[in-house]
């Protein structure tokens, strides 16, 4: 799953699917959300009008929008809680909790490809 940047003022352009979706002004991270549909969410077109930190994000001088679609509510959820744990943006008030089956199955591929790229370098040794 890559991610991808627009320019704060092409926001509009956002996919209109589920992702998550990190703002940022400069190099600064201002914010971490989650949408159904990152295209509505980011444009007057959402239901509730526009997003409730637009203005907060122009004064504070949004410059681009980083995002990635993420289809999966669950994974999509997690990724956003695992940012703000980890990057704790400063417009990111509440702290969202982790799905710990998720990040035991992020631990356990990890721990998987170390153990196969072991295996490999013992075999290639070997011979």
């Amino acid at each position: 799953m890559s991610r991808r940047t627009l320019t704060w003022g092409d926001r509009a352009h956002l996919p209109a699917l589920p992702g998550c979706y990190w703002v940022y002004a400069r190099s600064r991270l201002l914010y971490i959300g989650t949408s159904k549909n990152l295209q509505e969410r980011h444009t007057d077109n959402f239901r509730y009008g526009p997003h409730h930190l637009t203005a907060v994000f122009e004064k504070k001088g949004a410059t681009s929008i980083r995002y990635q679609i993420i289809r999966n509510e669950a994974r999509r959820l997690h990724t956003e809680a695992l940012g703000i744990r980890d990057l704790d943006p400063p417009l990111n008030t509440r702290k969202e909790p982790l799905n710990y089956w998720l990040l035991f199955l992020d631990n356990l591929q990890q721990t998987t490809l170390v153990v196969v790229v072991v295996y490999i370098a013992i075999a290639l040794l070997s011979r």
